[in-house]
C-alpha cells in the first residue's frame, strides 16, 4: 500500500490531518476472516470470495460458516456508512442479496433481529471512476460495480455505525444467502461527505487513490515527508534506498540508542536470556550487528535468571571519558553498570549504582541523559507513578539531589509513564514516557531541567495515527532519545508488538523500528505513524552490513556466534565446540538443554544435521521452537520410543515413525506464517514429511503474562543424552522461499491469496525484493542453479544480486521470464550460478512493462549428486495411475488412505506431498505436464501427466 500511505502523509504534512481522515477505509474481502462456506477466487488480477451454498430462505445467516468477519482501524472517531463493490451473477435476482450487520460486534449468526438482508441489487450500483457512489445507479448484472449500501438499505435514514474509539480495530460482519454473489472489497466512508469509484477502489502498492475535493484520476509521486517533505528519489526502483520495518525483527524490547560519531549503539531488556546485554552496532540505522554481550552467563551477581528475571533495561552511553551501560538486575535487584574503553568491549563487572537520599527505589526501566555542558543524568522510573531525575557523578554513582517528577503520573495518566528519555532541541528539554508494555508514547517539554511542574508543558501523543489498514507494528513505543542527523532530519528507534486484526503475531514479541522523526514551528515533536509501506532510509553511506537475522552456523569456530542465547544460566554451561570439532555438542545430562535464537519473521526453513544414539526411552534431540517460559514447545526429533523414531511435536500433539535412516541424519521445521512443517533427510536436499502441518497461532499469538516478557526462539536442544550438531541453517536456501516473505523491497506489488500470494513491478521503472539471511551451504553442498516459479502473459527479466544491488552487490543471475499463457498459470525457469556458498541477502530485480511477471517462490538447487534422496526404493512397481488430459490432473487408486504421499520431478526434487485421503486420490492439479516419481509408503513408480 506504498502510494496510499504516503500520499496521506503528504496530505497531513501539506493539507492538515482533518482532509486526510476524510478517506474512505477500503478492506479486501479475502483479507478478512471468512467462514468455511467461502471460496476464494482469483480472475486475472482481482481476487474476491464467493459463497459457495444458497440459503435463500430464514432471516439470518444460521452458522459462523456463513459469516465474513472483517476487522476495521478506524483513525477517526465520526459516524459512517458501508460500501461494497460486488459482482451480481448471471442468474439475476437468485444472485444478489446479502445479510448485513447493522452494528459493529460479533454478531450471532442465529440471531434474525441482529441482521438486516440487502436484497435487489440487480439494478442498481456504478462502476465508472468520476460517478459519485450512492445507493441507486443503474449497472446490472456480471459487472463489478461499487454501491452504497447504507443508502441502499434505507435511502431516507440511511444506516450508519458510529466509531466512538480508534485504540482497536472495530468487529464488522456480513453474510452469505446466495452463492451467485461475489464480493470484492467493503470500504467505510464519512457519512456527512460524498465519495466517487476512485475515491473508493482498493489502494495497491504504487497506486494512489484521489481526496473527494481534487479531480478525479489525478496522480501524485511517491513521497516521504521529513522536514523538506523529500521524494522517494527515482533510483530507488533499481537501488536499495528504502527500508521496511522491522528493521529488528524478532525479540528487542525496551531499545535504547547512542550515537557516537558516525557509529549506532542499541541495547535493550534481555530479561532471562543469557548471556546478558546484546549490544548492536549499525553506521546506517537499518543494518545492525551484534558485537558483543556485555554480562556474562556465569557471573555470580544475578538476581534471577528464571522467566521474566535476568536484566531489564539496558542504556549504553559515553561521558567522563569512558562507555557506559546501566541496567536493571532483574528488576527488584538494583540498577548496575559496566565500563568499557570501546563499545565491544571488554566491559568490566558490573557495579551495583549508589544513591542517595532523595533518589527513593532506583528503578527497573531506566535511561541517561547526556547534558549540552557533558553532564550525565539517569531518567529513573521505579514504579508506576514515580518519575525523578538525577545527576550521575564521574565514578558512575547517582549524586545530589534527584528532581522529583512524580507529579507526571500522579493520577496515572500516562498509564506507567515508563521507560522515559530525554533530547533537546532548540534549547528545550524534551521529556519522553511510554504508557505501558504494549502502547501509547508522550512528550513534555520545559526550558529548563527543573521538578516544577509549571515549567513543563504538555505536548500530548508523540505518534501520528496510524493510517495503513495493512500496518502490522500498530502500537510503537519506548522510543529511543530522538537525534540528529547532519542533514538535519531527526530520527528515533521504538519497539512494537506485531498483529493486525484476527492476525496476532505477538508471541514473537515487540519488535525494533525505525521512525524519522517530524518538528513542527512550534516544536511539536510526531513520529512518522507506522506504514507497511517502504519508507526512504536516512541519508548514510551502506553499512555494508546484513540485514540483522539469525546466523547460519556450522560450529567451525571456538566460540558461539553472539546471536546464539540460553533461557538459563544451566543450559549455558552445557554445550560444547571442542569434543567434537566442528561439531556442536550438547550434553544435558538427566535433563534438558537448549541453544536458541531469536525468531525472527514468518516464513523460514531450520535445518540441522545430528548424530544422536539413542537407546533408552525419553533420550532425544533435534530442532526447537518455544515461548519464553518453555509452555508451549514444539520439537522436531531423533529419539528412543521403545525403538529408534523420528518425530514431530507441538504443544503435546505427537507424531512418530520409524528411524530407518539410522543415527546421523538431518532435521528440517519449515515455517509458513502461522503452519509448521517436520521433515526429514538423508542429504539435507531431499526430504520426507513427518505427519502433518499444524497451526502454530497458540505460539504466535499473544500469551499470558506477555510471555514472561519475551519472544519466541527457535534452535537446538537435548534431552537425556548427548547429542553432536554438524551445522544449524536459519534460513535455507535450498527449500522454496516466497517472495512475500521479504525484508525489504520497494516498486513491487502483492498480488492473489493464501499459496498462489506473489509479487510483481507496479511500473516499467522495475522494483526490487530482498529476502534476508538466505543459507547457501558450503562444501559440497552448493547451488548450481537457481529457479523461479513465476507467471505472465507480458514476460521480462529477473536479476538475482546477493549482498546487495549495483556496485555494493554482486550479480549472480538473469532470468529471461517468458508468457506462460496466464497471470494464474506457474511455470519455473532457471540460470545456472557458481562459486556461491555461506549466509547473503538475497535480491530479485524487476525490468519490463508493468506488471511485467509474478514471482512466487525462489530456490537454489544443489548439483545433482545430492539428489539421492528416493532412498533405495527408485525403481518402477504396477500402479494404477491414470493421466486425466481433461482435468490437469491424475488419479490414484489403491492408495492407502491417511498414508503420506511424495511427488518428485524425476530429478527428484520435492514438488508436492500429502496425505491420501480417499481411495481413488486425484493428485498433481497444480503441476505442469512432463514426468514425475511418486512415493508412497514403499513404493515407488514413475508418472506421465499430460494436458
Amino acid at each position: 500500500m506504498l502510494k496510499y500511505v504516503l500520499f496521506f502523509l503528504v496530505v497531513f504534512l501539506l493539507n492538515g490531518i482533518g482532509k486526510a481522515q476524510n478517506l474512505p477505509l477500503v478492506v479486501e474481502a479475502e483479507s478478512a476472516q471468512l467462514g468455511s462456506d467461502f471460496e476464494i477466487v482469483e480472475e486475472g488480477d482481482i481476487t474476491f470470495v464467493r459463497p459457495k451454498t444458497d440459503k435463500l430462505s430464514g432471516d439470518f445467516p444460521g452458522d459462523e460458516t456463513k459469516i465474513i468477519t472483517f476487522f476495521i482501524p478506524f483513525i477517526d472517531i465520526d459516524t459512517y456508512e458501508v460500501y461494497a463493490k460486488i459482482r451480481v451473477g448471471s442468474e439475476n435476482y437468485n444472485d444478489d442479496s446479502f445479510f448485513l450487520s447493522p452494528n459493529f460486534g460479533e454478531t450471532a449468526p442465529d440471531n434474525a433481529a441482529a441482521w438486516y438482508i440487502v436484497n435487489g441489487l440487480v439494478p442498481v450500483g456504478f462502476s465508472d471512476s468520476t460517478d459519485i457512489v450512492t445507493g441507486e445507479g443503474s449497472v446490472g448484472i456480471e459487472t463489478w460495480k461499487w454501491i452504497n449500501i447504507s443508502k441502499f438499505y434505507l435511502a431516507e435514514n440511511p444506516i450508519t455505525y458510529a466509531v466512538t474509539s480508534t485504540d482497536q480495530p472495530m468487529t464488522f460482519r456480513i453474510g452469505a444467502r446466495e452463492n451467485g454473489l461475489d464480493i470484492d472489497k467493503i470500504a467505510f466512508a464519512k457519512a456527512d461527505l460524498t465519495y466517487t469509484v476512485h475515491n473508493l477502489e482498493r489502494i495497491e502498492t504504487n497506486t494512489v487513490i484521489v481526496p473527494i475535493d481534487e479531480t478525479p484520476g489525478e496522480m501524485i509521486d511517491n513521497a516521504y515527508p521529513d522536514n523538506n517533505t523529500t521524494q522517494i528519489p527515482e533510483e530507488a526502483f533499481q537501488k536499495v534506498k528504502t527500508y521496511i520495518n522491522p528493521i529488528l525483527p524478532g525479540d528487542h524490547p525496551d531499545l535504547t540508542l547512542f550515537k557516537d560519531g558516525d557509529d549506532f549503539y542499541s541495547c535493550g531488556s534481555c530479561f532471562h536470556f543469557t548471556p546478558y546485554l546484546p549490544i548492536l552496532h549499525s553506521t546506517d540505522l537499518v543494518h545492525w550487528e551484534e558485537i558483543c554481550r556485555v554480562v556474562p552467563s556465569t557471573w555470580s551477581g544475578v538476581a534471577s535468571d528464571t522467566p521474566s528475571g535476568g536484566m531489564w533495561g539496558g542504556a549504553i552511553t559515553y561521558f567522563y571519558g569512558s562507555y557506559w551501560i546501566y541496567f536493571s538486575n532483574s528488576a527488584g535487584g538494583g540498577q548496575y553498570f559496566c565500563k568499557a574503553d570501546n563499545p565491544a568491549g571488554p566491559w568490566s563487572t558490573p557495579v551495583k549504582v549508589k544513591t542517595t537520599g532523595t533518589t527513593g527505589g532506583i528503578g527497573y526501566d531506566n535511561s541517561v541523559f547526556v547534558d549540552d555542558d557533558g553532564k550525565p543524568y539517569m531518567m529513573i522510573k521505579p514504579g508506576q507513578v514515580v518519575n525523578r531525575i538525577q545527576e550521575i557523578g564521574s565514578d558512575g554513582h547517582l549524586m545530589g539531589n534527584a528532581l522529583i517528577l512524580d507529579w507526571v503520573n500522579a493520577d496515572k495518566k500516562y498509564s506507567w509513564a515508563e521507560g522515559p528519555v530525554m533530547c533537546k532541541h532548540g534549547g528545550w528539554y524534551y521529556y519522553f514516557i511510554a504508557g505501558n508494555v504494549y502502547g501509547g508514547q508522550y512528550v513534555l517539554r520545559s526550558k529548563e531541567l527543573t521538578a516544577d511542574p509549571d515549567s513543563w508543558e504538555d505536548m500530548g501523543n508523540f505518534f501520528a495515527n496510524v493510517t495503513d489498514a495493512a500496518a502490522t507494528f500498530r502500537s510503537p513505543n519506548h522510543i529511543s532519545q530522538p537525534f540528529q542527523l547532519e542533514d538535519g532530519t531527526w530520527w528515533t528507534i521504538s519497539h512494537s508488538y506485531e498483529s493486525v486484526g484476527s492476525n496476532d503475531w505477538n508471541g514473537e514479541g515487540r519488535q525494533g523500528l525505525l521512525n524519522q522523526v517530524i518538528w513542527d514551528a512550534n516544536g511539536k515533536p510526531t513520529g512518522i505513524a507506522p506504514s507497511s509501506a517502504p519508507q526512504l532510509a536516512p541519508n548514510l553511506p551502506k553499512s555494508g552490513i546484513p540485514w540483522l537475522l539469525p546466523n547460519s552456523d556450522y560450529f567451525e569456530n571456538e566460540t558461539i556466534a553472539l546471536s546464539w542465547h540460553f533461557l538459563n544460566r544451566s543450559a549455558a554451561s552445557k554445550y560444547s565446540l571442542t569434543k567434537k570439532p566442528g561439531w556442536l555438542t550438547l550434553s544435558p545430562g538427566s535433563g534438558k538443554c537448549h541453544i536458541l535464537h531469536k525468531e525472527a519473521r514468518h516464513f523460514y526453513s531450520l535445518v540441522t544435521k545430528l548424530d544422536l544414539d539413542a537407546t533408552k526411552n525419553g533420550e532425544e534431540a533435534g530442532i526447537y521452537l518455544t515461548n519464553g517460559n518453555e509452555s508451549l514447545t514444539s520439537e522436531i526429533y531423533s529419539a528412543y520410543n521403545d525403538g529408534k523414531v523420528l518425530g514431530f511435536r507441538f504443544n503435546g500433539a505427537t507424531t512418530e515413525i520409524v528411524n530407518t535412516v539410522g543415527n546421523e541424519l538431518w532435521l528440517k521445521l519449515e515455517r509458513n506464517e502461522h503452519l509448521l512443517s517436520a521433515f526429514y533427510s538423508t542429504n539435507g536436499i531431499v526430504w520426507t514429511q513427518i505427519g502433518k502441518a499444524v497451526s502454530s497461532v497458540s505460539l504466535d499469538k499473544g500469551q499470558a503474562d506477555y510471555n514472561s516478557w519475551v519472544g519466541t526462539s527457535n534452535g537446538l536442544y537435548a534431552k537425556k543424552a548427548e547429542c553432536n550438531f554438524d551445522l544449524y541453517v536459519y534460513k535455507d536456501g535450498f527449500s522454496a522461499l516466497p517472495i512475500i516473505a521479504y525484508n525489504n523491497y520497494y516498486g513491487l506489488s502483492t498480488k492473489g491469496s493464501g499459496a498462489n500470494k506473489a509479487m510483481t513491478n507496479s511500473s516499467e521503472k522495475g522494483g526490487w525484493a530482498m529476502l534476508g539471511g538466505v543459507d547457501l551451504g558450503q562444501d559440497d553442498r552448493v547451488p548450481v542453479k537457481v529457479e523461479v516459479e513465476a507467471a505472465s502473459t507480458l514476460g521480462g527479466q529477473l536479476e538475482i544480486w546477493i549482498d546487495d544491488l549495483e556496485n555494493e552487490g554482486t550479480k549472480i543471475a538473469s532470468i529471461d521470464i517468458t508468457s506462460t499463457g496466464s497471470t494464474s498459470t506457474w511455470q519455473k525457469f532457471n540460470a545456472q550460478v557458481s562459486d556461491l556458498s555461506g549466509q547473503h541477502d538475497i535480491y530479485l530485480r524487476w525490468s519490463g512493462s508493468v506488471n511485467a511477471f509474478l514471482v512466487k517462490n525462489l530456490q537454489f538447487i544443489a548439483d545433482d549428486s545430492f539428489y539421492t534422496g528416493l532412498d533405495k526404493n527408485l525403481q518402477l512397481r504396477n500402479w494404477n495411475s491414470y493421466p486425466n488430459p481433461f482435468k490437469n490432473s491424475f488419479t490414484l487408486e489403491n492408495g492407502s488412505v491417511g498414508q503420506p504421499y511424495m511427488i518428485y520431478t524425476i530429478d527428484g526434487r520435492l514438488v508436492l506431498s500429502g496425505y491420501i485421503e480417499t481411495a481413488n486420490q486425484e493428485l498433481g492439479q497444480s503441476l505442469n505436464s512432463g514426468m514425475y516419481i511418486l512415493k508412497h509408503q514403499s513404493l515407488v513408480v514413475k508418472l506421465n501427466k499430460i494436458e
